[in-house]
């Protein structure tokens, strides 16, 4: 007969693995088709904030808030386990179209630290309403980037921490699709008309 011994530190390291090696996460969507954003959260072991109020708070716990973009800028800020490496910096992050790649669509800006082993983040995303944000300054403030949207997230990955950002893409109206279509059958029956005579 075979014994099994299980030693106390090594049932320990067993128990808590799954619990340490589950990161944070945050996105924050601009996709919804009724002009609203969605910011998804969880894990984040000493809670994440939504406009002054807790979306949801510890590992295994995840929540999302879906906000009017017409209300303004949103903001955010989070806490989490990180063992001290995520680096204190600020950026700012502008969307553009592709169609106008000089109008500002959306704005993103983060802060982070650490302390403690305490991972935070705090920012704020301002989606346009109605293109109101202008457009790209001329000259762009330290840490700051210009992303055109192409329907993929953006990444602001923390150590312990997935975050990205899926801003909306302008889909042209379907109108100016119709008149495309229409215009490119005008020509390819002109072509075949003249192949055919």
């Amino acid at each position: 007969m075979t014994r099994f011994r299980f030693h106390p530190l090594a049932l320990s390291v067993a128990l808590l693995a799954p619990i340490a090696s589950q990161a944070a996460y945050l996105s924050i969507d601009d996709t919804n088709p009724n002009d609203t954003i969605s910011i998804t959260a969880g894990d984040f072991e000493n809670g994440f904030f939504v406009n002054g109020s807790l979306l949801t708070a510890g590992v295994g716990h995840g929540a999302t808030a879906v906000i009017d973009e017409s209300l303004g800028s949103i903001l955010f800020r989070g806490n989490w386990i990180d063992n001290g490496h995520t680096p204190t910096g600020t950026f700012t992050v502008y969307f553009v179209e592709a169609q106008n790649p000089t109008l500002i669509s959306d704005i993103l800006q983060i802060n982070t630290t650490t302390s403690d082993g305490v991972g935070s983040i705090a920012g704020t995303f301002l989606s346009d309403s109605g293109d109101n944000l202008g457009s790209i300054p001329d000259q762009l403030p330290p840490n700051a980037r210009v992303i055109v949207e192409d329907g993929k997230p953006f990444s602001f990955d923390q150590p312990f921490l997935t975050a990205s950002v899926l801003s909306d893409v302008d889909v042209p109206e379907a109108s100016n699709v119709f008149a495309g279509l229409a215009v490119a059958g005008a020509i390819g029956a002109v072509y075949l008309r003249r192949r055919v005579a």
